[in-house]
């Protein structure tokens, strides 16, 4: 009951803040605060492989930078090599999973860059899909609502996951019930959206989401650590938090051009 109500207060908190800088700024902010996010799960990275200051920043400058050109990338030409490097990316990180064998060492720079730098930048992609759309009666940008879409399914999943009596840490219940939660949240933006595609969201997060926590639950057991860190109370460090964000954001970005955005 208690990592529930803390985890659901964290979030309660964390939505209208997100809300306000995706609706209120333009995509260059977005960029910019999904940028702090990028440096946060950097650092915890380090910090759990037990590098040195010097290696801890020099990781997060070169994550950062990846990050950004990763991003300039699909704005500007290069979207079906970034989606690419992203597909494969997540295939090994699935195959390693599968094997329970690290193809590339944890320790490995090339892993941060990678695993935050490339998936995380599809997360400000989705921001920074071009148009306008009808919400509600209100004109809102449509890379602002499709991300908030996204966004909330990934809050849903992660809340409904970990409902007392249900999960309190990863069981079939818990993961029932947070795909249940993607499924519902997702179909509720397709109906207000008037676009039915929509809800494939739902079952994507539901899905991959939970693969996401399993593939950073396979770092942490080998650095033999709980949590990568105590940024977010309830939830651990901040790559605790966005784990499952960042291994669907490439595939929820596919899923959005696929459907014709």
């Amino acid at each position: 009951m208690k990592s529930f109500l803390t985890r659901a207060v964290v979030t309660a908190i964390g939505i209208p803040l997100t809300f306000v800088s995706i609706f209120l700024g333009d995509k260059d902010f977005f960029f910019a605060i999904v940028g702090i996010a990028v440096v946060l799960m950097t650092s915890e990275y380090c910090e759990m492989a037990g590098l040195n200051e010097y290696l801890k920043w020099s990781s997060v400058v070169t994550v950062v930078a990846a990050y950004a050109v990763f991003y300039a990338g699909m704005i500007s030409g290069y979207e079906d090599l970034i989606i690419g490097l992203a597909g494969v990316t997540l295939v090994f990180l699935a195959a390693e999973l599968n094997s329970k064998r690290f193809g590339v060492s944890p320790e490995n720079p090339l892993r941060m860059v990678f695993y935050i730098g490339l998936l995380t930048s599809f997360v400000a992609a989705i921001r920074a899909i071009s148009g306008e759309v009808s919400v509600l009666g209100f004109q809102t940008g449509l890379g602002s609502i499709l991300v908030f879409d996204y966004l909330c399914v990934v809050w849903a999943t992660d809340i409904f996951a970990y409902l007392p009596d249900i999960s309190a840490g990863k069981t079939i219940g818990g993961s029932t019930a947070g795909f249940i939660a993607a499924v519902l949240t997702a179909a509720t933006f397709a109906f207000v959206l008037h676009n039915p595609a929509l809800a494939l969201i739902g079952p994507v997060v539901g899905a991959l989401g939970q693969t996401g926590d399993l593939v950073e639950s396979f770092l942490k057991r080998y650095f033999k650590i709980k949590d990568s860190g105590t940024f977010i109370p309830g939830h651990g460090g901040a790559l605790d938090r966005f784990d499952s964000m960042i291994y669907t954001a490439p595939v929820v970005y596919f899923l959005l051009r696929w459907i014709g955005y």
